[in-house]
């Protein structure tokens, strides 16, 4: 079973479909926590959950290989 940001990444899921996965999770029985369960490492998790409109940087992370500190660097340049 594919997770949010593996759909995110293949183009099924969008950003915004985000609360109908968390949704998902508690309405479930998932035995993975919520991060696992999105497809989340804990450290992306914490940070999508102080600032949900990182969002996006995380996928473009993910999509590029990149390390999203280095990738948020960038941007707090900018």
């Amino acid at each position: 079973m594919s997770n949010f940001i593996q759909e995110c990444l293949s183009g099924t899921a969008r950003f915004t479909d985000i609360d109908s996965y968390v949704e998902r999770w508690h309405q479930g029985n998932s035995d993975k926590s919520i991060h696992d369960f999105l497809g989340l490492t804990l450290y992306e998790y914490s940070l999508w959950v102080e600032n949900p409109e990182i969002l996006s940087e995380i996928v473009a992370a993910r999509r590029t290989g990149a390390n999203i500190d280095d990738l948020l660097q960038v941007d707090l340049v900018k």
